[in-house]
């Protein structure tokens, strides 16, 4: 008899809970990255790893490396070589914020571009073409935050003729954002869109969807109502707080986070150091954070890598020389995770480095699944809402699993249903771009799954 066993690797750093994860780190080698700093990394929903350098646009797709460069009389190419942020907007566009190239969109199905620079003969052009941050609001509207020409805004009908909103600092308006140097956008869990800049503190815009009634609250007190330190700090990064509130980073290494009380206003209510482990009461600085989503914040810093859990800073990943599978020396520049929850990093030296949790592995049989009793699992499939399909060469059919609670579904060709599979003899699975499930079975054709 048969016995069907499916074998389950967490591939990710993905459902961490509340443990310290071991993670093994490896780099990825790529000779046209050697001499540049990767800034910014985003993967698409075609799995492409894109990555903004030093010297230009590089699409990854696992084996190698595609470059996006300026191309001279070329408008549809890049503006700059030099990229500091990207991001993935909801229609599928490619937003490349550059230094003194402005801004750009990639149509990633043609590969051309639409640049965005100022103009001293427009008052509606990009205000100043250093760009820090891009975000997408709940609005559709695209956010620029600009070295010295504050905050530029592109609504979805004004992308074509590139028509900016500008929000200035005012002096003599404290409605108006308190810097023209941003550097970091957030959205909270409402949709609020939060700025962080030079001497900035943290304002919070009051709405987005009407731009000309758009204002901004400012954001420096402490406890108690006492004046924040934070006005004398460069917020560099900004993001949602699992426990509620949101937190800041600043260039000098500190954590600081803003909480709402009793519906008021937001407060600074906690101040947090990261330091480097090896050299206690030392800070070291932030270059980037990203959110897991089981609540974890992993911050890229100059001493490695830094996990931030229930307002604390529980581990910090770094180089040891004496441990296989430990980070690369030096900085981390950018983290992020993928799909699968892999970890990806960029060291300041041009390398890219990927973290996977050792984790057991989990056995599903027909000890634990019933149903599996007599099979043998010929085809696997994980589909997009991260559900385990497994197809049986036995007669058994096609078996839709959920890896946490190990509930199963079977489909068969002896089910009454008005259409059925042909045969139960399944030999591959396959879930196209369309999240529709291909089924392929011995003897009975070709079946779409939607």
């Amino acid at each position: 008899m048969w016995l069907a066993y499916i074998l389950l690797l967490g591939l990710g750093v993905a459902q961490l809970s509340a443990q310290v994860p071991e993670i093994v780190f490896s780099q990825v080698h790529l000779p046209e990255l050697a001499r540049m700093t990767v800034n910014h990394i985003v993967q698409d929903e075609q799995r492409f790893i894109w990555l903004a350098t030093t010297d230009g646009l590089y699409r990854y797709d696992g084996n190698g490396v595609k470059s996006f460069l300026p191309e001279p009389n070329n408008p549809a190419s890049l503006s700059a070589r030099y990229i500091r942020v990207l991001h993935l907007d909801a229609k599928g566009y490619l937003w490349i914020g550059t230094q003194a190239g402005g801004l750009n969109r990639l149509d990633r199905r043609t590969g051309k571009i639409k640049r965005y620079v100022h103009s001293p003969l427009n008052p509606h052009s990009l205000s100043n073409n250093n760009i820090f941050d891009i975000i997408e609001d709940c609005n559709g509207n695209i956010w620029v935050a600009t070295n010295g020409g504050g905050a530029c805004v592109l609504t979805p009908e004004n992308q074509e003729k590139g028509h900016f909103y500008v929000f200035r600092h005012d002096p003599h308006d404290p409605s108006s954002i308190n810097s023209d140097l941003i550097w970091t956008f957030s959205l909270d869990p409402d949709g609020h869109l939060w700025l962080g800049g030079s001497n900035l503190g943290v304002n919070q815009a009051t709405q987005t969807h009407r731009l000309d009634l758009t204002r901004f609250h400012r954001i420096h007190e402490g406890l108690g109502g006492k004046p924040s330190s934070i006005t004398t700090q460069n917020i560099y990064y900004l993001f949602p707080s699992p426990e509620g509130g949101m937190w800041g980073a600043s260039s000098a290494g500190w954590l600081y986070h803003f909480a709402q009380a009793d519906g008021r206003q937001f407060t600074l209510n906690k101040s947090l150091a990261v330091s480097n482990e090896a050299k206690p009461g030392v800070n070291v600085g932030i270059n980037s954070v990203t959110v897991h989503p089981d609540g974890g914040i992993w911050l890229a810093t100059d001493a490695g890598i830094s996990l931030l859990r229930d307002g604390r800073i529980i581990h910090t990943y770094q180089h040891n020389q004496n441990q296989a599978g430990s980070l690369p020396p030096g900085a981390i520049n950018m983290i992020t995770f993928d799909h699968l929850g892999t970890l990806w990093g960029a060291t300041t030296t041009g390398s890219l480095v990927t973290g996977i949790a050792k984790q057991p592995f989990q056995f599903l049989s027909v000890n634990n699944i019933p149903q599996f009793s007599g099979q043998w699992v010929r085809a696997l499939c994980e589909d997009s809402r991260g559900r385990l399909w497994a197809g049986n060469w036995s007669g058994g059919g096609l078996f839709l699993i959920d890896p946490t609670t190990k509930r199963v579904k079977a489909y068969r060709d002896t089910d009454q249903r008005a259409q059925n599979l042909s045969t139960s003899n399944v030999t591959r699975i396959f879930e196209d771009d369309k999240q529709r499930l291909w089924i392929g079975l011995y003897n009975g054709g070709l079946y779409r799954f939607d």
